[in-house]
């Protein structure tokens, strides 16, 4: 039987970043301020930047909120010349 496990909002964003960081290995990435956004998680690789905002909050106005700020940086980075993939997880 598995036991459930909570996060505290740090907590899952720390373990998101883990899982991230084995999937685009060998990228590097954490935290990154894009077009004056704080975007929980940003991993470039050879090929596309990734954009991740993490939560365990599970309210709307959360979701559209974490979908302003990465479209934010995706524009930025598109105009940089830079292929994005975003993530809300």
């Amino acid at each position: 039987m598995s036991q459930k496990q909570e996060f505290t909002p740090e907590g899952f964003e720390r373990e998101v970043q883990k899982i991230a960081s084995a999937l685009w290995f060998p990228a590097q990435g954490g935290p990154e301020t894009i077009a004056g956004t704080q975007i929980d998680a940003v991993y470039r690789t050879e090929e596309v930047t990734h954009l991740v905002e993490c939560t365990i909050e599970r309210k709307l106005d959360k979701v559209h909120e974490d979908v302003n700020r990465l479209e934010a940086a995706r524009r930025e980075e598109e105009r940089r010349g830079n292929l994005v993939q975003t993530w809300i997880v």
